[in-house]
């Protein structure tokens, strides 16, 4: 996910020339490294846009650190390198539009490394999975000469040779992320029958076996074809409908999933960066302002989040955005929140009814979702005044709204159902708490990993009632 949101937050920001910050950056990553010292004055005197292929495929600075960044999700690195990546974006989507009419219906191309132990555990254990390329992808035509990047095993223990093998069907690409044949661009030339990848590119994974010629490389299929690219788009709009309460753009979504990781001090770095670049007036400052609030009551700063929170209401006010706007009962409801976990719930209750109201003014997809997130909330108002038949009522709209507009598996239903439970056993009803603690973890096992502390609660509510029941 952090790659697809990625690239499309790149391309959404305003040009810059941030190429005397990247060049800067690298010199003094290469101090005392004469060759890639010149290599980067090269690049300084004759790059263009135009040239991004030929950059991006020459052994040197810019290609190892681009994807180091890229695989270890350096923000600082990639905002300085974002005028390349854009430029990389655009040009290999021209020629994949230049060139689609004499590329097969079905290609097969190969790429040869070495990755860790681990990597290929992982890859094995996901067979029939998806994965996803997190940097740009050079690949050949020509399986011989992947093979000699893959290497012979020698490496073992600790990295194996890989090679992937990678059918794509053409007419999806443009669905995906752009690929093209870059032979003519390429820095190597036409010998190495060169297709570049765009970065984000999702991929299932068909097989993993030793190659039977000599037993020291890993052969790894992967296909991209339409339904991977479906289910691609599935979990893109899954994870969008879940997070996002109005479709505006993928910049603070991006923000969003990192601070759901944990990511807390890239996610304020990313916020500062992506602040930095826009301009004052721009419709995504006061929306960044309202997810630096949350980031920074997920952190427990909860004054420095309504600081946020006021930021972003002074900014809709001076942008003279609709007060019946869903991005109001967005706002309305992280500050209602806010208070709710100060303990204050007359304000809460305050908040959480001015957002209810703007919802229902807006019978739309991201108001219906805000709407279920908001009877969850009011569940709580009402469970802690031990009210717990409104509470009850609440989560019972919660759940019609979540099974009319979420998957059926969706892991935020296995935590309504979670909440119903809790309700029951407070109500001392342990059989109908057991009944929806099980649906909790039915559903929550087919949606988060086994080891996730959701799995982990909802398992433990189930002994806890029925250690009661018996």
């Amino acid at each position: 996910m952090w790659t697809q949101l990625l690239l499309d937050v790149l391309i959404q920001l305003p040009p810059t020339n941030g190429k005397a910050m990247m060049l800067n950056d690298c010199r003094l990553q290469y101090a005392g490294n004469t060759k890639q010292l010149e290599i980067i004055d090269e690049f300084e005197k004759t790059y263009k846009p135009d040239l991004a292929v030929l950059w991006y495929t020459r052994d040197s600075f810019l290609y190892k650190q681009l994807n180091k960044a890229l695989r270890t999700q350096d923000i600082d690195t990639i905002f300085k390198y974002r005028f390349f990546i854009t430029d990389l974006y655009v040009q290999l989507n021209q020629l994949y539009n230049e060139n689609i009419s004499s590329l097969e219906e079905t290609l097969i191309v190969y790429r040869g490394q070495s990755i860790s132990c681990d990597e290929l555990e992982k890859i094995k254990n996901n067979v029939n999975g998806l994965i996803s390329m997190n940097t740009y992808l050079s690949t050949t035509r020509i399986k011989d000469l992947a093979l000699t990047y893959a290497g012979n095993g020698s490496n073992r223990p600790s990295y194996e040779s890989i090679l992937f093998e990678i059918t794509l069907d053409k007419n999806v690409a443009t669905k995906s992320k752009p690929l093209a044949d870059i032979k003519d661009r390429s820095y190597f030339g036409m010998g190495e029958e060169e297709i570049l990848l765009s970065m984000g590119i999702i991929f299932k994974i068909q097989s993993v076996e030793l190659l039977v010629e000599d037993g020291m490389v890993w052969q790894v299929k992967l296909i991209l074809n339409e339904s991977v690219v479906n289910k691609e788009i599935e979990m893109l709009f899954n994870y969008l409908k879940t997070n996002s309460t109005t479709s505006i753009s993928n910049i603070g979504t991006l923000g969003l999933l990192l601070g759901q990781r944990g990511d807390y001090e890239k996610a304020e770095r990313y916020y500062q960066m992506i602040l930095n670049e826009l301009p004052e007036d721009h419709w995504g400052v006061p929306i960044i302002f309202n997810n630096m609030g949350v980031l920074y009551n997920d952190m427990g700063h909860n004054k420095k989040a309504l600081k946020y929170y006021t930021k972003s209401y002074e900014t809709y006010q001076m942008q003279k955005v609709s007060e019946n706007d869903i991005l109001y009962a967005n706002l309305y409801h992280n500050m209602g929140s806010l208070y709710y976990e100060d303990n204050d719930n007359k304000t809460a209750l305050k908040y959480f009814t001015k957002a209810f109201e703007i919802c229902h003014n807006n019978p739309t997809l991201p108001s219906l979702l805000l709407s279920a997130t908001l009877h969850t909330d009011m569940s709580g108002i009402f469970e802690d005044n031990e009210d717990f038949n409104k509470a009850l009522e609440e989560l019972q709209c919660t759940l019609k709204i979540q099974l009319k507009i979420l998957p059926s598996n969706h892991f935020r239903i296995a935590a309504t159902y979670n909440n119903i439970g809790g309700i029951y056993l407070g109500k001392g009803d342990y059989k109908t708490a057991l009944q929806n603690f099980e649906k909790a973890l039915d559903i929550g096992l087919q949606s988060l990993p086994p080891d996730h502390e959701n799995i982990q609660t909802y398992s433990e509510h189930i002994k806890l009632v029925t250690e009661r029941l018996n």
